[in-house]
């Protein structure tokens, strides 16, 4: 092979004084390094040993051993001009030294790299100079195993060269301070050769130039390193307008980058963390180096060399297309199940066909919702605009629903606004991702839960997907109970840790971690999932008590994420009452179908089936008796916790049908007969999926609140009254005389955080009271009335009593409107007015109004921490009257509250990196 033949080198035209730097990584190769620089053609006329042990100095003289690469340097005769850094896994071929310096000196360039190839593999490259991405992304461009045929052999301007043979020009090692030490041998690479090009040098890789490299220094390359090292490459080396954008859109990447790795079984969420958390920590470092940097060009010398796009998303892609691409080829690959089962050579693991399953399901089943957003129905509001209002709000400020009181916002909120800001602020897609992400997760959940009982493939995934098509997720949706179906979502990977695990603590942090974010949009997941593994226990004794203790022991640790909601609660009451009634009226054929392949198993499945299949029937029967006690006056929490106990449980029932109809020729005569209709019987709540996922809705309506309130939106941020039944009020209502409902709501939309109504304050007895009045026939004034609330319009759904009362007030005036009856307040009706009688403006949950102030009525539940910031503070009946210099009128936040939220941050955050740092320990994870 020409490659190998070393007469390819001609004695270099240029004369350059050379020393041969061999950094130890692991030292083991560090004899056959040094043998391979004293062969060269073009002899080094130095050569230093840098780093390691003992046994790595023991090999030269003590003279020519350095501890890194800058005392080395030091100690070089002035007169060598130039330097070659060559790691001790690497063997270059005798013509590579004389290659790097003739054509080095042809080209003018300060900083030459190698090709290298594999040392076991001579034919097979690893590098041939390096591109990047905008965010210092990696990308050789090299195929897998690719073959060299010389195709790449053109020297040319690189982005970096791999760091295992650098020659670079000593005037321009000492102003650029050589490599990083603190970063691994890629990212130094791509540091140092940065710096150059910034000082004004040329990187150049000289492929005639080969190097044979083992890689015993990747060991040094994790990923958190790699992930670090990127960073702090970036930080040194770009103007501070780039690192603006930059660094966020890359946190924002990273993170995204992290949760998408866990689709595909690569716990990474421990290495973003680490990775930021170590750059953190050197930032007094990084911003001393990035000072020390000669900067002759600017970032667009740089981007001059970098791939459009993300390195990381194109990666991505390549590897989604090489799985399919070897699926297709795969004579094993006969179905997705046996695909993911068998593994094909590339999947060893049935998280693929979850995913593809998923990912299927759920971008059908959602597509409309992409396009639309989620109608303002039920709970479903979209969150507020303004991001810091929201999070200010839920830290300990106002609470705007209703009325206003200074009790804390659900936890909903906060973890809310946190994706949020993860997306930019873009509060219309926030829900649609949480919706689509619980889709996806709650089938690869399931599935998760099922395989290690032994469910193959095939039915574990359709036991996904009838999870979340099925009824309990149609009832939510249909209801706007949103958050219910993210927090059952999240209930079987809570099952999967706690029964599957080997290690306890691994499992109950994990599983703590996972019961706070389910708990955080439906609370009474705090208690479920150990009174559904209690409900395992009965079907399998083995293990029952280590499993509910870690059900338990996870319960308690997720309650301070739920600060400062949680710390406020002194009913436990409160739990079962809150929210509109809820009510389960499961269709005939769902109940029959469920009890025939339930019974069928019972009666003829396999022990193990059995013993599962008893389990789910339990949870079915158990949450559809939770789920039907709002006829008992029970609100919207313990029907949301019920129905996900109905839906893990009918996936189990389905589950272990399909795995029992699979194993029907197992069996003979009526055993096997009752195990193909119970697998019948699955099928057939399956195909069921259909009717939700084909309007492509996910099961919620077309419309809502926003378009009910459409006619409100030329006006000024206000109020309106809604009368009539719960079941069409945001969060239900309450209660007046005769049975009928009121909620009141801002205009033109409500927002997310009105979606639970505040504790009754005076503001809402005197409303009461005034509605009593009127719909009782004693006053005719309600607008009036309503004007000192800030309700401009009130629309109703009640019934013709109603109508006819307030049809009578003088002061309402009908709108004729096609599909809703509505009526306008005629007497002027602001939120906040001055004494001058200027309308102040609501703006989140403040108020603005002209410059200079004024003393100001806020509509609002009095409190006085609506004067922290003002000249005097007075309570004006039920309500406040405030006299500020300032344009702007805030609620000061409740001290503790803003503390307890920031505790419930932290200790989420410990629970996630404690979470990361004991699944790393896990075997094979």
């Amino acid at each position: 092979m020409a490659l190998l033949d070393p007469a390819r080198s001609d004695t270099p035209t240029a004369t350059a004084l050379v020393a041969a730097l061999v950094v130890v990584h692991e030292g083991s190769a560090l004899p056959d390094a040094l043998e391979a620089v004293e062969r060269q053609v073009y002899e080094a006329e130095a050569v230093y040993v840098v780093g390691g042990d003992g046994d790595a100095r023991k090999t030269v003289d003590a003279a020519r051993w350095a501890p890194n690469v800058a005392a080395a340097v030091a100690a070089l005769d002035p007169g060598i001009t130039h330097v070659w850094l060559l790691h001790d896994d690497s063997i270059p071929r005798p013509d590579t030294l004389g290659a790097l310096v003739r054509e080095g000196g042809r080209v003018g360039a300060h900083l030459v790299g190698s090709k290298v190839l594999a040392a076991g593999h001579p034919g097979i490259l690893e590098s041939v100079g390096l591109a990047t991405d905008v965010f210092e992304v990696p990308a050789s461009g090299l195929d897998t195993d690719e073959l060299d045929q010389e195709q790449y052999d053109v020297l040319r301007d690189v982005a970096f060269v791999a760091s295992s043979s650098i020659l670079i020009a000593r005037d321009m090692l000492e102003r650029t301070e050589g490599p990083d030490p603190l970063l691994e041998p890629t990212t130094a690479a791509l540091d140092l050769c940065q710096r150059v090009r910034l000082a004004g040098g040329r990187v150049v890789v000289v492929p005639s130039a080969e190097v044979l490299h083992d890689g015993t220094c990747s060991r040094e390359s994790s990923h958190w390193r790699v992930e670090a090292g990127r960073l702090r490459a970036m930080l040194k080396a770009y103007s501070p307008i780039t690192l603006a954008w930059v660094v966020p859109f890359s946190f924002v990447l990273d993170l995204l980058g992290a949760v998408v790795n866990l689709l595909f079984g690569r716990w990474r969420l421990f290495a973003f963390v680490r990775a930021w958390g170590w750059n953190l920590a050197r930032l007094p470092s990084t911003i001393g180096a990035r000072h020390r940097v000669e900067r002759v060009a600017g970032d667009a010398e740089l981007f001059r060399f970098q791939i459009r796009g993300s390195a990381r998303l194109t990666r991505f892609g390549q590897n989604v297309a090489d799985l399919f691409v070897r699926a297709a080829a795969s004579e094993r690959a006969r179905s997705l199940g046996n695909f993911v089962e068998s593994g094909g050579e590339t999947v060893r693991r049935p998280v693929v066909a979850s995913l593809l399953a998923g990912a299927g399901f759920a971008l059908f089943a959602t597509r409309q919702l992409w396009l639309d957003g989620v109608a303002n129905a039920g709970y479903a509001l979209a969150p507020p605009e303004s991001v810091s209002s929201a999070l200010q709000a839920f830290a300990g400020g106002w609470n705007p629903a209703g009325l206003g009181s200074a009790e804390p916002l659900r936890p909903v909120l906060g973890a809310v606004s946190l994706l949020q800001v993860a997306l930019l602020g873009r509060g219309s897609l926030t829900l649609v991702v949480l919706l689509v992400a619980a889709a996806l997760g709650g089938v690869i959940g399931v599935a998760r839960l099922l395989g290690p009982f032994g469910i193959r493939p095939a039915a574990r995934y359709a036991a996904g997907i009838l999870f979340v098509g099925g009824p309990a997720v149609r009832l939510m949706a249909g209801t706007g109970v949103w958050h219910g179906i993210v927090a059952m979502a999240v209930l079987p990977w809570i099952m999967s840790v706690v029964l599957h695990r080997r290690r306890t603590a691994s499992a109950v942090v994990a599983a703590a971690l996972l019961t706070a974010v389910a708990a955080a949009f439906a609370p009474l997941m705090l208690v479920l999932p150990t009174i559904v593994v209690l409900v395992w226990g009965l079907a399998e004794p083995e293990g029952a008590r280590r499993n509910l203790g870690r059900a338990a022991a996870a319960a308690v640790l997720a309650v301070p994420a739920l600060l400062p909601w949680v710390g406020t609660l002194d009913d436990v009451a409160y739990f079962f009452t809150a929210g509109a009634d809820f009510f389960w009226a499961p269709s005939v054929w769902v109940v029959a179908l469920a009890v025939i392949a339930a019974g069928g198993m019972l009666m003829a499945a396999p022990p193990g089936i059995v013993r599962l299949s008893g389990w789910g029937a339990l949870l079915m029967a158990g949450g559809a008796m939770l789920a039907r006690a709002g006829g008992f006056g029970w609100g919207t929490d313990p029907g949301m916790a019920g129905m996900a106990a109905v839906g893990l449980g009918l996936a189990i029932i389905a589950g272990t049908g399909f795995e029992t109809g699979a194993r029907a020729f197992e069996a003979q005569g009526t055993t096997r007969y009752l195990r193909v209709v119970s697998a019948l019987a699955s099928g057939l709540l399956l195909v069921g999926v259909a009717t939700l996922a084909v309007p492509g809705r996910l099961g919620f309506p077309s419309s809502g609140l926003t378009e009910t309130l459409a006619f409100t939106a030329e006006a000024n941020p206000g109020r309106a009254l809604l009368i009539g039944d719960e079941a069409t009020m945001p969060g239900g209502g309450r209660l007046l005389p005769g049975g009928m409902h009121y909620r009141v709501v801002s205009t033109p939309a409500p927002r997310l955080w009105e979606a639970w109504p505040s504790p009754a304050r005076a503001g809402n007895a005197a409303l009461a009271d005034a509605l009593t009045s009127a719909l009782s026939g004693s006053s005719f004034r309600l607008g009036e009335d309503l004007a000192a609330f800030g309700i401009g319009w009130i629309v109703t759904t009640g019934s013709q009593p109603v109508i006819k009362a307030l049809d009578a007030q003088l002061d309402l005036f009908p709108l004729a409107l096609p599909d809703t009856r509505a009526y306008e307040v005629e007497v002027p009706a602001p939120r906040a007015i001055d004494a001058g009688g200027t309308e102040w403006t609501s703006v989140g949950s403040a108020y603005i109004g002209p410059a200079g102030g004024g003393t100001v009525r806020l509509a609002e539940n009095a409190d006085t921490r609506w004067g922290d910031s003002a000249l005097s503070w007075e309570q004006d009946g039920w309500a406040n009257q405030v006299t500020t210099g300032s344009s702007v009128i805030e609620f000061g936040p409740v001290g503790r509250l803003r503390l307890a939220a920031i505790a419930a941050l932290i200790w989420t955050g410990v629970l996630v990196l404690a979470a990361a740092a004991i699944r790393e320990q896990e075997p094979g994870s």
